[in-house]
């Protein structure tokens, strides 16, 4: 994890806010840090060095034959001394970049952009993205393999051209102050620059209260956004110029491919995945649980590294127990693997909770984030970067939620109003299966929706706490189902599930 920030329309006189915006974030790079300023541009970095340890600093400068400098990065190594070398002559122009995450397939790359004439003075990733932009533009985004969020300056043009990769799993924020483009890896940082003045967006509270989550692009600080993954966007000297999706997901299933094919297809996509995930010049561990998701992705990073770390965390009030640490000691035993493992006290987590939220910067009620927090601490005593099995309860279905067109099947036949009816005599006799009823009166499009009220708060709650508190002449937000039936579009024509 490294960190990124800048703005547009600075001078040398910005250094300090520069500064402040790298510090506030120092946590998310402990290896290095570096702040670049030139005529209408600064850019600030923190690292977390994964590749080229020593040659692979950021901002990352490539400078054009006029030039005589022997910087190629001002970044500064965790003693504070700046790292220096010969700088790479680009016909092109001047060109900066400030980059935070991993091109899995960057060796790949600098093959191809060698065959091309290309030369290059690291062996980094970050010089393979900006070489690469250099030779294929925007086009670069079509060969990328890994997760990132940059910003690449040409100062021929004084624009900053910034990506965010295909799922949004590196984090961009940004805001517009009278033409100035300011950015960051974390709101936080956005909110040490002195041209924004923090406000409450009242919109995605709503969102949150519905959802848990706030499901805009515009954050919970009123004019700070989220650049939405898979998108990239240009930026001039006055405000934005330009942005686009450069990708979005295909839906093809083939439904007469047999089983086995498709498990082998699979096991052959996710063996090979680790594999390009296990790309770095420091050691790479991993976490965890009890479920068949960290289980599956460790046993297969085992195979490209059999000396991998593990790290589980568990709840102390269930110690001695059948808990997640007790079934992942005992998968790691069976793979060979070392194990690492602590039980959060109650103590601990509640002592906890503030720098949690101080970390995500808004509101989610998301349940794993405070052992999330305590599993990152307990891996980063011994490695520098570990995988997960984040997001495989929703690529493989793994959620009840996933199982509902099964159950509704049952009561096809009947009418949905018939349903509906029932379902509300149910709840007003507080007998069993009201909900199951409701469920069963709702269609594809409800399901994800009321699935999020029957955890957090439904219409009419949101409704009265909100009640009085909107501001004068502000609209009422966009309605919930607004925001996901773009989506549901997208795949109208396939299963349910």
């Amino acid at each position: 994890m490294c960190g990124i920030c800048g703005f547009t329309q600075a001078t040398q006189g910005d250094l300090p806010i520069l500064q402040a915006m790298d510090d506030v974030m120092a946590h998310r790079g402990p290896d290095g840090e570096g702040c670049y300023i030139d005529e209408g541009i600064a850019l600030g970095h923190r690292r977390l060095s994964l590749i080229d340890l020593s040659g692979g600093n950021q901002p990352m400068v490539r400078l054009t034959g006029e030039h005589a400098s022997e910087i190629t990065s001002p970044a500064l190594d965790g003693q504070g001394n700046p790292f220096l070398g010969q700088a790479k002559a680009c016909e092109r122009g001047d060109w900066a970049i400030v980059f935070n995450g991993e091109i899995y397939n960057y060796r790949d790359l600098r093959e191809q952009l060698q065959q091309e004439g290309w030369g290059f003075q690291t062996s980094s990733d970050t010089e393979v993205l900006l070489v690469g932009y250099l030779a294929w533009g925007e086009a670069v985004l079509d060969r990328l393999r890994g997760m990132f969020a940059f910003a690449i300056w040409e100062k021929k043009t004084h624009e900053l051209f910034c990506a965010r990769d295909f799922f949004g799993i590196k984090p961009f924020y940004y805001t517009v102050q009278d033409g100035q483009f300011v950015f960051a890896s974390e709101i936080k940082c956005i909110l040490e620059h002195p041209a924004y003045e923090r406000r409450l967006n009242e919109d995605a509270l709503e969102q949150y209260l519905c959802f848990q989550f706030s499901a805009l692009d515009e954050t919970f600080f009123k004019d700070i956004f989220k650049l939405p993954p898979a998108t990239c966007m240009r930026v001039g000297q006055e405000g934005i110029l330009s942005v686009r999706r450069y990708w979005r997901p295909e839906y093809a299933f083939d439904g007469s491919r047999p089983m086995a094919d498709t498990v082998e297809a699979i096991d052959g996509a996710m063996r090979e995945s680790v594999r390009y995930h296990n790309v770095a010049d420091v050691e790479v561990g991993s976490f965890l649980s009890s479920g068949i998701d960290s289980s599956y992705m460790a046993a297969c990073l085992a195979k490209e590294n059999p000396g991998i770390k593990t790290f589980t965390v568990g709840f102390s009030e269930y110690s001695g127990e059948r808990d997640e640490i007790s079934w992942a000691g005992e998968l790691a035993d069976t793979l060979g693997i070392a194990n690492t493992s602590h039980h959060i006290t109650e103590d601990e987590y509640w002592e906890s909770l503030p720098a949690v939220q101080w970390h995500m910067d808004e509101p989610s009620a998301d349940p794993s984030a405070v052992a999330l927090y305590f599993v990152d601490k307990l891996a980063a005593t011994q490695v520098k970067a570990v995988l997960s099995g984040e997001g495989a309860d929703e690529f493989f279905g793994g959620y009840r939620i996933y199982q509902v067109p099964f159950s509704n099947a049952k009561l096809s036949w009947a009418p949905k109003g018939l349903l509906r009816g029932a379902s509300k005599a149910a709840r007003a006799l507080h007998v069993r299966g009201a909900n199951y009823l409701e469920r069963a009166s709702e269609t594809a499009e409800d399901w994800y929706y009321t699935n999020a009220n029957g955890v957090a708060f439904s219409p009419q709650e949101r409704e009265r706490l909100r009640s009085g508190k909107r501001a004068a002449g502000q609209p009422a937000p966009a309605a919930p189902q607004q925001l996901t039936a773009p989506v549901y579009a997208e795949v109208s024509e396939l299963d349910e599930v």
